[in-house]
């Protein structure tokens, strides 16, 4: 719909009734003949956290009597992020929080689960270990928005993983449909520049990107949840 019908469309990432307070704030402002400032990305307007609120959450009785919960503290983002490149590379499952969890039903790179996508097996992998879900249900993607149209055919960004472009590769497997769509995000520095940071790490840079829940549990967003969704669901780091 979006090639023959439109030139400049705006899809917001929540579109379900549960964010009609955005609609009516724009509209009221709109009446009101006041300027609409929409955010730079209106996805991640959730709640952030401090680095007290991690140590507070990995220190939690309920937590630790599930065993010890091993972690480590890095100098700065770099090193972690060379660390997280490696797991991906090395097959791995991550589960990644940072920032302002997201608004809406997507995770978009704030709370969420990663594992490269250029293993056919991973999807089922994926399934059986964490996210305990329909076969048939397809994993999504994340990718360089500077890159997108080495690997598909429609080139338009996609920062609320909300259209389905189709593949022009056999390099992504695990978030490529038996028709050869995709339903694929798309990130720059400025939306989400550590999420951008990862994914110039890897070759190619396209990550699976799902959200960091069981099947039937929210998406988490405090470090409470993030700690108690890793002690519970079989992630690697």
């Amino acid at each position: 719909l979006l090639k023959p019908f439109f030139k400049n469309i705006h899809i917001p990432p929540f579109t379900d009734p549960s964010r009609i307070h955005f609609g009516a704030a724009a509209w009221a402002s709109y009446r009101c003949k006041e300027v609409i400032q929409i955010p730079h990305n209106i996805a991640l307007l959730g709640k952030s956290y401090t680095d007290k609120d991690i140590e507070e959450a990995i220190g939690f009785k309920d937590l630790r009597n599930i065993g010890e919960i091993k972690y480590n503290k890095y100098k700065d983002f770099d090193e972690l992020c060379e660390i997280v490149a490696k797991h991906l590379e090395d097959n791995k499952i991550v589960a990644w929080f940072q920032g302002r969890s997201e608004a809406g039903p997507r995770a978009l790179g704030s709370r969420s689960i990663f594992m490269s996508p250029t293993r056919a097996e991973n999807k089922d992998i994926l399934n059986k270990r964490v996210k305990h879900r329909d076969h048939w249900r397809p994993f999504a993607g994340t990718i360089l928005e500077d890159r997108v149209g080495e690997y598909f055919l429609e080139a338009y960004t996609s920062p609320y993983m909300l259209y389905s472009k189709h593949s022009t590769t056999d390099e992504l497997p695990a978030i490529t449909h038996e028709d050869r769509t995709c339903r694929i995000q798309t990130v720059n520095q400025d939306q989400n520049p550590r999420v951008h940071d990862l994914l110039t790490r890897l070759d190619p840079p396209v990550i699976l990107n799902t959200s960091f829940n069981d099947n039937g549990e929210p998406i988490i967003d405090s470090p409470y949840d993030a700690v108690r969704a890793f002690t519970h669901l079989d992630i690697d780091h």
